[in-house]
């Protein structure tokens, strides 16, 4: 049985999950994907891109990615937040992260690329410069990850396409 990506888009926190069947019409799927390892190889190296959050249930307490900021802003952390502008503004970027993820996914990271590249921009000129240097690696990792794979879009269904060379590491 070939494997899905699933991205849910119902909830306030939209989960990206590895799937088998498409079981409801309200996500989106993405795949078919021919294997489970290579199916979390994928989203292990996208979460260094662009972190998200995989943990199925909101609980009291941050996830386990967020202590090593591969899932930030945490929804766990979001969704216990007083502040409700910084609570709608913590909300809005985990969205946009989980944006980027499906453009990369469909084959459209140079949105992406263009985007990171804008705020590496900013960070520089407001003189931040270790966090322009964070999003500058991580571009470079999106770029190396391109390169690695070829994203492409059939008719009718979005695939990621491997070459079987580097699956075998």
């Amino acid at each position: 049985t070939s494997l899905y990506i699933k991205i849910t888009q119902s909830e306030t926190y939209p989960k990206i999950l590895p799937v088998r069947y498409e079981n409801d019409h309200k996500s989106q799927y993405l795949g078919p994907f021919h294997s489970h390892h290579m199916v979390q190889k994928l989203l292990r190296e996208i979460r260094h891109i662009i972190p998200f959050c995989s943990q199925k249930k909101i609980t009291a307490r941050p996830c386990f990615y967020s202590k090593i900021g591969l899932c930030a802003p945490c929804p766990n952390a979001i969704s216990h937040m007083d502040n409700k502008e910084m609570k709608k503004k913590a909300i809005s970027e985990y969205k946009k992260h989980i944006r980027s993820i499906r453009f990369i996914l469909k084959g459209k990271s140079d949105r992406v690329i263009r985007s990171l590249t804008n705020l590496m921009n900013e960070k520089s000129l407001g003189h931040t410069y270790e966090e322009a240097i964070n999003i500058r690696d991580r571009i470079t990792f999106l770029r190396k990850l391109i390169a690695e794979r070829s994203f492409h879009e059939d008719v009718g269904m979005h695939t990621i396409g491997f070459s079987v060379e580097k699956l075998r590491d």
